[in-house]
Parts: structure tokens; sequence; C-alpha cells
């Protein structure tokens, strides 16, 4: 593995943390807008956010995946609803400096962001004292909410996705006999 796990931009937050029914927990993370970001973060993509079993020995992350990604202009609200209920003459503004702003290609704008959802995956990310290459393991705490979230580089992803596969530790799966 290469010495960096995390892609160094973009990097988001982890802004509020809510139970979830089918996947126990859900939380809101927010990216910073630009057009090469939009099209970087994806649904299914894997970030890394520092949890709360990291102590001055250990630095550990938890795995989320993002399974919503949208873009949000926050001039425009936050939902179909606000939109009818806002003046027309002012909401037609607002979506033409909307407009503009989704061609930006530098994260200037604050009132334009990469809202995503995120779920665990029950994986944690373990770097052992100074170590730049981390330790794969069961999931034991929550992340933080404040925290950074970081994108996973493609290589650490691929180990993550493929754990168990290559070591020999799945066996072969012989076909079933065809009727």
């Amino acid at each position: 593995m290469t010495k960096t796990p995390f892609v160094e931009d973009p990097r988001g937050t982890v802004i509020a943390m809510a139970p979830e029914e089918y996947a126990g927990m859900s939380y809101l993370v927010s990216f910073p807008y630009t057009r090469v970001y939009i099209n970087t973060i994806r649904e299914g993509t894997f970030v890394a956010v520092r949890n709360f079993a990291s102590n001055t020995k250990h630095r550990t992350f938890s795995v989320l995946e993002l399974v919503s990604v949208l873009p949000r202009h926050y001039a425009l609200g936050n939902s179909p609803e606000e939109a009818e209920r806002a003046f027309p003459g002012f909401f037609d503004e607002a979506a033409k400096s909307a407009r503009l702003d989704w061609e930006q290609e530098e994260p200037t704008e604050l009132t334009t962001r990469i809202r995503s959802e995120a779920i665990p995956t029950r994986i944690q990310l373990n770097f052992a004292g100074d170590a730049t290459v981390p330790e794969i393991e069961s999931d034991q705490s929550l992340p933080m909410v404040g925290e950074e979230a970081h994108l996973l580089t493609d290589e650490l992803t691929n180990e993550i996705v493929n754990r168990g596969l290559m070591d020999g530790s799945v066996a072969t799966i012989a076909p079933c006999r065809m009727v």
C-alpha cells in the first residue's frame, strides 16, 4: 500500500449523526463544492473519520460509505416546498445566481456545498504510533461529529473491499448442479 491512505482533497466535515433503522446510524457529511469535487465524490465512496477510540498511542478512523451525494445551493432552500413558498422574483434571481455558482472551479462559495449521507461499514483503520499504513480492523467506536471526512485512496478502498478474498480465507465456491 502507498504511504498515503487518504486523498488530499476534497475533505469533508461530519456535521450530524442520527439513528437509522437499518444501518444503525446515519451521518451527514458536508464537502466544499467545485465541479471537480461533485464528479469525484460519488455514492459508494468510502471516507474515514477519526473516532472516539483514538488516543495518544493510536489514531483510529471509522470507515463510512457515502450513500447519497447531492450538490446543494442554500440560497435555493432545502426542499421543493420551501422553493414554492418563496417570493417568485427572489427565487428566480437566486436560481440564476446558483447557475453561475455551479460553474465554479474553486471552493470559495459557502452557499454552495456537497451534501452527503453516510452509513457505517463496521470497519476501522488503526494507525499505531507514527505509522502511515493502517491496520484494517472491526470498528470499535463511533465517528466524531465535527471531524474531517477523508476520502480513501483507490488502493485502500480495493484492499477493504477485497479483504478476505485474496488471502485464502474464502473457500472456492463451486457452481450448483443445473437441472
